[in-house]
């Protein structure tokens, strides 16, 4: 397929890899949102999905023997009122602590049974998320342009828009009081700092959901640190692909979420024509 005027190529290796798991028996295809189908915007809350990128999710979904999920560190809620996906694409959010399965197409097909939401933490876990939240609110106050993220299961600290010494800074001073906190797990990406009293992380969530769908090939596309611990589950056959140009364990590599809409039209395209 010849790239149209205006639209991104990709490279050969990415191409060969794309049309060999378009003709697989079963195939999973997961994606981060953030800097993967959305572009990394200033207000966290303006992070909007490129034209046509869940309607895309959505064509895989709809074809046979096809699972499709979103799997991000945002909460379900946010996630949701951001990306509307349909009901079909399965969502993994607060990093693996939330989880939702896919339905629809493939649904139907295998017989699967989609996965419930986690339980609210117990009481001694909630308390420590009150405790949490107030220190990183604390940190806020003191920060101008930081903001505040709470989950189910965690806080966040943002900033994106604050001084970056001093956002920095101010990470790195939460990162040194709550890391040794019992309980407490923290995890680190672009310009954020997160606290969790849950464990989880995309890799564990991203192996229970190819556990559950079985996959011959399973696609991983994602942007940031957290993503690397969706790429370490990967196995020979799968293709992890990463956006941007940092250090990752993913195969191939696009520069930018309107590369990712290539990669699923090559998919969609080619998966399209299985007979």
């Amino acid at each position: 397929m010849s790239a149209q005027v205006g639209e991104p190529t990709l490279d050969a290796a990415l191409v060969a890899a794309l049309d060999r798991a378009a003709a697989s028996g079963t195939l999973l295809v997961a994606c981060d949102y953030d800097g993967t189908l959305a572009p990394i915007v200033d207000d966290p809350d303006r992070a909007a999905p490129l034209l046509g990128a869940i309607d895309a999710l959505a064509d895989l979904a709809a074809l046979p023997a096809t699972w499709v999920s979103l799997v991000s560190g945002r909460s379900l809620d946010a996630l949701v009122a951001l990306a509307c996906p349909p009901r079909a694409i399965g969502l993994i959010g607060s990093h693996g602590a939330e989880r939702v399965a896919p339905a629809g197409a493939a649904d139907r097909e295998a017989g699967h049974d989609p996965a419930g939401l986690p339980r609210p933490p117990h009481d001694e876990a909630a308390q420590l998320l009150k405790e949490l939240v107030a220190e990183v609110g604390a940190e806020v106050a003191l920060v101008p342009g930081s903001r505040i993220e709470t989950k189910p299961v965690g806080v966040a600290f943002h900033y994106r828009l604050a001084d970056p010494v001093a956002g920095a800074r101010a990470a790195d001073a939460l990162i040194e009081r709550l890391a040794n906190r019992p309980g407490v797990h923290v995890r680190t990406g672009k310009m954020v700092a997160e606290f969790a009293v849950a464990g989880a992380n995309k890799g564990e969530a991203l192996k229970a959901l190819i556990d559950q769908t079985e996959p011959d090939v399973t696609v991983f596309v994602g942007d940031d640190v957290t993503d690397e611990d969706g790429f370490a589950v990967l196995g020979d056959a799968d293709i992890g692909i990463k956006v941007g140009s940092e250090v990752t364990a993913a195969t191939h590599r696009v520069a930018s979420p309107d590369e990712v809409l290539a990669v699923l039209a090559r998919l969609i395209q080619h998966r399209s024509l299985r007979g």
